[in-house]
């Protein structure tokens, strides 16, 4: 189904950044690993959780979102 709005993409010809080549990139499996940066550059590893967290956070912070009230805890 992305492969076939990638086309329409393409087909239509809208200035779009989403076209039949992009869409069979994201059909693609790509796994990538941390291992190498963990083991030659130490590189610590946040859980995902506490990631998004403070992602949100960040974006509150700088004025990017406003999230309603309950939503933020």
């Amino acid at each position: 189904m992305l492969r076939s709005f990638g086309y329409l993409g393409t087909l239509f010809g809208k200035n779009s950044e989403f076209n039949h080549v992009n869409a069979a990139i994201l059909c693609i499996r790509n796994y990538y690993s941390p291992k190498k940066a963990i083991l030659e550059l130490d590189l610590p590893q946040t859980p995902i959780e506490q990631t998004l967290k403070d992602t949100v956070e960040w974006f509150e912070q700088n004025h990017i979102v406003k999230l309603k009230k309950g939503l933020s805890s």
